[in-house]
């Protein structure tokens, strides 16, 4: 790799007292040299040898210099240059970073990484959503770490532990908040309905949580390979490109990611109902929860599962895929930056330059934890957090109620909504589509005994109308049966009042 060598000095003299020590320096190095055999070894000798001879070199010409005139103190002015010249060379290369490290930026940073990790362990832990508390708490933990060890080395360069510290936790402290990101979407599928999306809750996160795992297992192993290879004086090459791999599965996992959710996201905003058509403005309101944007999410409400109204109907709720998505295009950012820089190698031009770490690497995975501050799963969601398992589906999901939900409980009974996860998503589509309805004997999987018709006048039965049996005899569902943005039709005091339930409601007399 091409490097940049200062040719600069501001050494001006060697003391002469140091002659003798340097002399037994230069006589040891250049015996050792002679027998050793691994690679490590004879490089920190040769360093040895050159460092001893150089200043040697410096010695003797300053003597000359003492004595001489003319031409000779000319001659010995130039010696002096040249071997202090060799001598600043060496240093730089001694020089882990082969620059100097900006105090002021990493103390920043560290500080601040610092802050959002005690955050984010305080209020996962808070709300009891253990999952954050290990991927978010640890990223922003490990961040921290790396930019402590680089305000270590800022008063040592030539130290290699926290060289070495501070290039693997900085790489890797990204997937832990990936799978954070990951694991929100995969929760999102459901407070929505799975029927949006192309892949059902569980296999979204399993799928895009296991990929992170094995980019952030690559990662680690790339970077032990090279950080021994360095320890060793070796080369490094190999473990760099281990690391660049992991590097660059992230990045198509990411990629991917992308895609699936974005097309979740355009199914439940703009599939559902025949009220909502796609427009870049209908997008910004969505994505922003303008007064346009609630409108929009109101005509929307219907048509999403009513067990999780009492969660959509949360503040912060609607701003949640914004969240996600500014998140994962800053941390692309982020990896495409580190594909670049450990590509050119550990001293290419791009590691040597510490205003790309800051602007491409520190500041997009600040701006990602903040981001998760005030739209944190715990201030979203709140205590109400059921679940992803690949248990049988018969058993109940174990969650913590929240508040909202004992309002909703109620008011969603009369729902005729379906999950549409029980089948597959272009099931759902279909019954969705504006442009027709379900074939007279046209089954979904789970469907095998009734058959029903639903008519293709899209006023005569509700948006969001499934064929289950035991939704046969229900009653229509419209609009006015509840208001997903109010409370239930009955208050909570109405819900708490004792009521005689031997009456019967019909008007007839009880037997």
């Amino acid at each position: 790799m091409a490097t940049t060598n200062p040719t600069i000095t501001s050494l001006t003299s060697i003391n002469p007292t140091h002659a003798p020590g340097l002399t037994t320096a230069l006589a040891s190095a250049t015996s050792a040299f002679a027998g050793a055999t691994q690679d490590g070894d004879l490089y920190q000798y040769s360093k040895s040898i050159a460092a001893a001879s150089n200043s040697l070199a410096v010695i003797s010409a300053q003597a000359v210099m003492a004595t001489a005139s003319g031409a000779d103190k000319s001659s010995a002015s130039d010696e002096i240059m040249a071997a202090a010249t060799e001598l600043v060379k060496i240093a730089y290369e001694d020089n882990m970073y082969r620059a100097d490290l900006n105090m002021g930026a990493n103390v920043f940073f560290c500080v601040v990484f610092g802050l959002l990790m005690i955050f984010h362990f305080s209020v996962a832990g808070y709300f009891r959503y253990w999952y954050y508390f290990v991927v978010l708490g640890v990223g922003s933990g490990l961040d921290f770490g790396g930019y402590l060890a680089r305000c270590i080395s800022a008063t040592d360069e030539t130290l290699v532990d926290p060289f070495l510290v501070q290039i693997i936790v900085l790489t890797i402290a990204p997937a832990f908040i990936m799978a954070g990101i990951y694991y929100m979407l995969g929760r999102q599928l459901v407070y929505i309905g799975s029927g949006y999306s192309w892949l059902k809750p569980r296999w979204f996160s399993y799928i895009y949580i296991s990929c992170d795992v094995i980019s952030l297992v690559i990662q680690a192993i790339g970077g032990g390979m090279a950080a021994t290879a360095l320890t060793a004086n070796k080369d490094t090459d190999d473990g760099t490109h281990i690391m660049v791999a992991g590097i660059a599965f992230q990045v198509a996992t990411m990629s991917s990611f992308l895609i699936v959710g974005g097309n979740f996201v355009a199914r439940s905003w703009f599939r559902a109902s025949p009220e909502v058509k796609f427009s870049l403005g209908n997008l910004f309101a969505l994505a922003f929860h303008t007064p346009r944007g609630k409108e929009l999410q109101k005509k929307l409400e219907p048509n999403y599962d009513p067990k999780y109204a009492h969660v959509r109907s949360r503040k912060l709720f609607p701003f949640i895929f914004t969240a996600i998505f500014a998140g994962t295009v800053l941390i692309y950012i982020r990896c495409i930056y580190r594909l670049v820089e450990l590509s050119e190698g550990w001293t290419g031009y791009t590691i040597r330059h510490e205003a790309f770490l800051f602007c491409l690497d520190a500041l997009m995975v600040f701006l990602t934890c903040t981001i998760f501050v005030p739209f944190h799963p715990g201030f979203i969601w709140g205590h109400y957090h059921p679940t992803l398992s690949f248990r049988n589906k018969k058993q109940p999901e174990s969650h913590d109620f929240d508040d909202n939900e004992k309002l909703y409980g109620d008011s969603n009974s009369n729902s005729q909504y379906q999950n549409p996860s029980e089948g597959s998503a272009g099931d759902a589509e279909k019954l969705h589509r504006g442009d027709g309805s379900l074939k007279s004997g046209e089954r979904t999987p789970e469907h095998t005994t009734t058959q029903y018709d639903i008519p293709h006048d899209e006023d005569e039965v509700p948006y969001h109308a499934r064929t289950q049996d035991a939704f046969a005899d229900a009653e229509e569902y419209t609009q006015q049966q509840r208001d997903p943005y109010a409370l239930p039709l009955e208050s909570p005091e109405r819900i708490a009042k004792p009521q005689d339930f031997t009456a019967p409601r019909d008007g007839t007399q009880a037997l």
